[in-house]
């Protein structure tokens, strides 16, 4: 007996013996995995440097220019080749958001061949930026639609949190993302332009941006809107007037009138005629724009609801529609039952045939698709044959493009992650973005002459375009 205890105690401190070294491992396993996710944060957080205009927490300029660098030892990798910029702007409020702060702010996205990109605020204090950088290779065209996808309350359809960025978490990318980084910056309200305040410079704005899609983002855009209502504005505003109004209000009014008339015909009440013939006019109906029953749920004949407690809804008798069919059927039942006696025969057969024609028509373009489908046995083969030889030839042609373009698609990658290691580096970059001092985009002569073109445009722009703040 003691002998079989002992052996069971021997084999419960093997079991015990196996359970601890497997927990050991399980533990060791997690320690290494945390200590991956640690380093893989690290290096996503010092992998990248970004600087704004001036370099300094406090904005010169409401247009600012972003530039973005790697680290020279990190672009050396392979697996390390960011090709767009993810940016996405906060105001104070949207940040102190509890239940929407990670869908919250302004989205853009850019090419990093761009080298530089311009980003416009539109109120002053507190804003706060993060910046990441994704790999193309893995996004998808869609998944980049997606970041700067709106839902309908205005705000992105995807969740990115501020929280996870600052401490290099890249979950919410799903492996597309390479590295990140979260600033925050100033910007005084000096550096925004103030709308109107006469009342004559205040109805000049109102004429300026009338038939224009909500306020001028700039300074700019209205000068632009204001060179519009001096020349062009006056005869579009009366086409337009004549279009919407005129045209489109006259033909709106009949339809509510004739939409009514049908309405009271069907046996339910329509909404009072002329109200809503005025209304629709002027385009002011409600969001029911082709609804004129009173009810938003009608009942068959009901006229008129009871507003008092323990008053009765009061309904029509009879609809005209139901009278209309009882005519019509009498009437047609009387000239049948003439037909009858008459004995007019072939009219009855006539309408028979003209219902079944249509039936008919299908039943002969069948007959004749099968006639031509029976074509002889070598006219089918050399047929065949034919098509098969240009199918071929054609598949060569188009497999032959194929790897040519995938051989220039290689070298164009080569080239591009040389371009990164040469002017894309942290180090090199100084602590102002010197607009006059930036490397060529990556890409042919245009791409070069466009981002000269597009680097002084927007450098002018920020001198004398300050935004409106909103």
């Amino acid at each position: 007996m003691s002998k079989k205890k002992t052996k069971k105690s021997a084999e419960q401190l093997e079991n015990e013996r196996v359970e601890r070294e497997a927990q050991e491992e399980r533990e060791a396993q997690e320690e290494r995995e945390r200590q991956e996710e640690e380093l893989r944060r690290e290096v996503a957080l010092s992998a990248m440097k970004v600087v704004l205009n001036g370099g300094t927490n406090e904005m010169d300029s409401a247009t600012v220019p972003i530039k973005v660098g790697f680290d020279e030892q990190w672009l050396m990798d392979e697996d390390n080749t960011p090709t767009h910029i993810l940016v996405i702007e906060q105001t104070k409020d949207e940040t102190e958001n509890v239940y929407h702060s990670m869908t919250m702010g302004r989205r853009s996205l850019y090419d990093l061949k761009q080298v530089v990109h311009f980003m416009q605020v539109f109120s002053p204090g507190y804003h706060r930026l993060a910046v990441v950088a994704l790999d193309g290779k893995r996004c998808s065209k869609r998944f980049m639609e997606n970041l700067l996808r709106d839902d309908h309350f205005s705000r992105s359809s995807n969740s990115i949190s501020f929280s996870n960025l600052e401490e290099g978490d890249l979950s919410d990318f799903d492996g597309r993302a390479l590295a990140c980084k979260v600033m925050e910056f100033e910007v005084p309200t000096e550096l925004f332009a103030q709308r109107p305040k006469t009342k004559f410079a205040s109805r000049l704005w109102d004429w300026a941006n009338w038939l224009h899609p909500g306020n001028p983002r700039d300074e700019c855009v209205y000068r632009q809107r204001k060179m519009l209502a001096y020349s062009l504005k006056p005869f579009v505003g009366l086409g337009y007037l004549i279009i919407v109004y005129l045209i489109g209000g006259t033909f709106h009014s009949l339809y509510v009138l004739l939409a009514s008339i049908a309405t009271a015909f069907c046996g339910f009440r329509p909404r009072p005629v002329l109200r809503e013939m005025y209304l629709g006019f002027m385009h002011e109906r409600d969001e029911k724009e082709w609804s004129v029953c009173l009810d938003s749920t009608p009942e068959f004949l009901l006229w008129k609801r009871g507003k008092k407690e323990g008053e009765a809804d009061k309904y029509l008798r009879v609809a005209p529609i139901e009278v209309l069919s009882v005519v019509v059927f009498l009437v047609g039942a009387y000239y049948l039952f003439k037909l009858v006696l008459a004995g007019e025969l072939w009219w009855m057969l006539s309408a028979l045939l003209w219902v079944l024609s249509p039936l008919l028509a299908v039943l002969g373009i069948m007959i004749v698709m099968v006639m031509l489908g029976r074509v002889p046995g070598k006219i089918g083969q050399t047929m065949t044959a034919l098509d098969d030889r240009i199918s071929g030839a054609i598949q060569g042609v188009i497999n032959g493009v194929f790897e040519r373009f995938e051989s220039d698609k290689l070298s164009r990658a080569e080239q591009y992650k040389l371009w990164l290691q040469e002017n894309m580096v942290a180090d090199r970059m100084g602590e102002k973005v010197d607009l006059g001092n930036m490397p060529d985009a990556f890409g042919g002569t245009g791409r070069k002459v466009v981002q000269r073109f597009r680097l002084s445009f927007y450098g002018a722009k920020a001198k004398v375009c300050r935004p409106f703040q909103r």
